[in-house]
């Protein structure tokens, strides 16, 4: 420990000791910053970019009542004509892509929030807090979980950071221009949320304390700062009518402005979960922390100057009023963590600075060599931890989506028929849904949302549910019961996301409330089982006729294909119904994509999870065929040669017998 401190005694090599550590900050906010996408990962990112649409007239229906704090929605408004600008679409048509910018938007704001925490905590607590504080913050799995999305606390947080900074500059310099801007930064805090008003007290609580000086001087100053403010709620309440929020429902809001939930300030067990939720963001069980802010923080304010008794005093303050507020405004079950990240800057600052006014208190009591170790050791408990975690969830930040490849699979998979059985059955239809997905697919299927098990196959099919989508939970319970056995042995497994050995590799949607291993099912077996390869890539496993067909009825099919390799041509099938024994004399013929729809090519088949590719196909039956056998010629063609593909026995296509009437 006091070799780092002596490494780092120059202002050269704290800078060049910061820089690497904001460097690899970069790295792990750069790292799947747009993870989840094409699926929303929370609602607020959602409704602030609806709330855009709705205003600038891209949606009629008024989905999220305007009202939240124009800063998000200000840089909400930036990132989608940016959007526009770079990808020629509109952001309604571009959504993952305003999203994604929203995201990158923030990382920049991150990196300058570890600076102002490092540069605070330098000032405060020495070259050592300087680096200490910001480490902790950037890598810790809890701020980098939550400041990942386009929040508005990304940029409260940063503003908080920065009146605070500013505040002290001006009681060092005693400068009225440190104070002004102090709550000019506080007040783009309150544009961002307008429960951040209290960090306000930050600049005019400097010109108070420094009245006693100069009285005359810091009047005016406190002259102008309320004039800001006044200013600032004038617009707000009557230019922007931030009391929209009040009467759009929204539920914290109301709950502070009515008082609807202030007996849970009368509740222990909520303050004692708030504080959990902000020790748990810092890393350290609640009775370590608390004991280091205490006896921590007593031997820091014995030896610290007024300066930084005051700072101490504001970072105390505020973090405190900001948890009294989580506790008054929001459920009583709910940690509140990313409420809980503008104060987590200050609550770093706190920690890193009593930790180290403790050690030195300790290294001063000890021998060097055992003060000096008992030091690094403490510090490498907390930071390597935290550091570990970090790095373990940008790993499983870049592991694929389940639900997202679901999504895509079944858009771009399931043939197109509103009036066939392509339906398929969810158990959760939100990613699908217009509020929840930012892609814009051609097509939605329909969704029941009761088990199988609450019908009976036959059931299902006769409504024109044709695939079936279960979690492993759901497959456990049908699994348990005979009737839930009997239902699955009558579907065919199509896909599988993650694929069956890639289990534990993929994560689930929305911050693992999910399952995250989906399988489909089709709700007909392979009735017909062929196998046969066509080229070197495709591979015909079998086909299923749902009904017998009649003479003129349409003939519904099922063709099923697997492959082991992605195609490289858009292969077409064609169907011919010709007498027994004849292929010149075609009676009735369908020709589509191998999986009947156009939006899933063959070149882009062979993706994770891929187990079968089911293809519905109809073909019409002419009004006078006479009831009786036969052939049925199924087959693949390239549509820009003409070629056939030939089938390792040599054959241009699989026949099979066909039974009418």
């Amino acid at each position: 420990m006091r070799r780092l401190q002596t490494f780092i005694a120059t202002d050269r090599a704290w800078w060049m000791a910061l820089v690497l550590i904001l460097s690899m900050g970069f790295y792990f906010y750069i790292t799947g910053y747009d993870r989840g996408l094409p699926l929303y990962e929370s609602v607020d990112e959602r409704n602030n970019l609806h709330e855009i649409y709705i205003s600038r007239g891209m949606l009629e229906n008024d989905l999220w009542k305007p009202g939240y704090p124009p800063g998000i929605l200000a840089v909400n408004a930036g990132a989608q004509y940016v959007t526009e600008w770079t990808t020629a679409r509109t952001a309604y048509d571009a959504a993952c892509e305003v999203i994604r910018n929203l995201r990158l938007f923030g990382i920049p704001f991150h990196l300058a929030a570890a600076l102002m925490i490092a540069l605070i905590a330098r000032k405060l607590g020495g070259n050592l807090a300087g680096l200490i504080a910001p480490t902790a913050w950037l890598f810790n799995t809890q701020v980098l979980d939550q400041t990942v999305y386009a929040f508005p606390q990304t940029y409260e947080h940063i503003t908080y950071l920065l009146a605070l900074w500013f505040a002290i500059l001006a009681l060092e310099s005693k400068r009225p221009l440190w104070a002004i801007l102090s709550t000019l930064c506080g007040l783009g805090a309150v544009i961002f949320k307008y429960t951040a008003f209290p960090v306000l007290g930050l600049g005019v609580g400097v010109s108070l304390w420094l009245l006693r000086e100069d009285s005359g001087r810091w009047l005016r100053v406190m002259g102008v700062q309320f004039a800001l403010i006044a200013l600032c709620a004038l617009w707000l309440f009557v230019g922007y009518d931030a009391t929209r929020l009040i009467t759009a429902g929204h539920e914290e809001t109301v709950n502070v402005v009515t008082g609807g939930t202030l007996s849970n300030a009368l509740q222990p067990s909520i303050y004692l979960l708030r504080a959990n939720g902000l020790a748990t963001m810092i890393g350290m069980p609640l009775i370590v922390l608390l004991g280091i802010l205490l006896v921590g923080g007593v031997i820091y304010w014995r030896r610290g100057d007024t300066v930084k008794r005051l700072a101490v005093v504001a970072l105390v303050g505020l973090t405190v009023l900001h948890l009294l507020y989580l506790v008054i405004s929001l459920a009583v079950n709910y940690p509140g963590l990313r409420q809980t990240v503008p104060v987590t800057g200050y609550a770093f600052v706190l920690v890193a600075v009593a930790l180290l006014a403790l050690f030195r208190a300790v290294g001063e009591a000890w021998p060097r060599p055992y003060g000096s170790t008992l030091a690094t050791v403490a510090v490498a408990v907390w930071l390597v931890p935290l550091f570990t975690g970090a790095w373990q969830h940008i790993q499983y930040r870049q592991q694929p989506v389940s639900y997202a490849a679901f999504t895509d699979w079944a858009v771009n998979t399931l043939p197109i028929d509103e009036a066939g059985d392509s339906r398929i059955m969810v158990m959760d239809d939100r990613p699908f849904t217009f509020v929840w997905t930012c892609r814009r697919f051609p097509y939605y299927p329909a969704f029941e949302q009761n088990t199988l098990d609450s019908r009976t196959l036959d059931d299902w099919r006769d409504d024109g549910f044709g695939f079936v989508q279960i979690n492993d939970t759901e497959l456990t319970r049908l699994q348990s019961t005979p009737q839930g056995a009997d239902l699955l042995s009558g579907l065919t497994l199509v896909a599988q996301f993650p694929p069956e050995n890639e289990r534990g590799q993929w994560r689930t949607w929305r911050r693992g409330l999910e399952d995250p291993n989906l399988s489909v099912y089709h709700t007909h077996p392979i009735a017909n089982e062929i196998g046969e390869t066509f080229g070197s890539a495709i591979s015909l496993q079998g086909y299923t006729i749902t009904s017998t067909p009649q003479p003129g009825d349409t003939l519904n099919l099922w063709l099923y294909w697997s492959t082991q390799q992605r195609p490289t041509t858009d292969y077409r099938t064609f169907i011919h119904i010709t007498p027994p024994g004849d292929r010149t004399t075609i009676l009735a013929q369908g020709d589509a994509p191998p999986n009947g729809t156009p939006y899933r090519p063959t070149s882009t088949w062979h993706i994770p999870g891929e187990h079968r590719i089911a293809g519905q196909f109809k073909v019409t039956l002419p009004a006078d065929l006479p009831p009786g056998s036969y052939d049925m010629v199924i087959g693949l063609y390239d549509p820009a040669s003409g070629v056939r593909l030939t089938t390792a026995t040599g054959t241009d296509a699989v026949i099979v017998e066909l039974r009418v009437g």
